[in-house]
């Protein structure tokens, strides 16, 4: 008799056993999975946020860069001035170009009018050009991946008829 209630517990306990070994194993996937969800969401943020700061940090950085481009066109105008000073102010604002440029900064094309990316400040009637056509930049715009960190400021010609 007792070696029948022994191997009933015995089995009872297997069972036992069997249901809370495959519930923990249940809940270890879960586990897993959700850390792997929650991994990949801070990776997500650490991207959004890292990319907000670069884009913050460009839009401070672009008046200085309109600074040294109006400089340099300044500088080309002027007859007397020293080739060597205004060499290497366009030295400066090349490689500046460049670094911003391995950064993911890029300009934007000011070859048709796109008012998503221009922001038409102005306009002139000009027979030369198309109706609606950029006549002139005013300030050039930038854009980091997709997002528009400032839109190309642009005359726009517009021909009345």
């Amino acid at each position: 008799m007792f070696e029948h209630d022994n191997n009933s517990h015995e089995q009872i306990n297997n069972e036992v056993e069997t249901n809370i070994n495959a519930t923990l194993k249940e809940q270890l996937v879960q586990t897993l999975a959700d850390f792997e969800n929650f991994k990949k969401r801070v990776e997500r943020e650490k991207k959004h946020w890292f990319e907000l700061v670069k884009s913050d940090m460009f839009v401070q950085m672009l008046p200085p860069i309109d600074d040294l481009n109006l400089a340099m066109e300044a500088f080309r105008r002027n007859e007397n001035l020293d080739k060597g000073v205004l060499a290497g102010l366009e030295l400066v604002v090349s490689n500046f170009s460049k670094t911003i440029a391995t950064m993911g900064l890029a300009e934007i094309s000011c070859e048709e009018f796109d008012p998503e990316v221009h922001e038409a400040i102005s306009f002139v009637e000009n027979k030369d050009y198309a109706n609606g056509k950029i006549v002139a930049v005013a300030k050039k715009g930038f854009k980091l991946g997709e997002k528009i960190v400032r839109p190309a400021q642009v005359v726009i010609n517009k021909i009345e008829e």
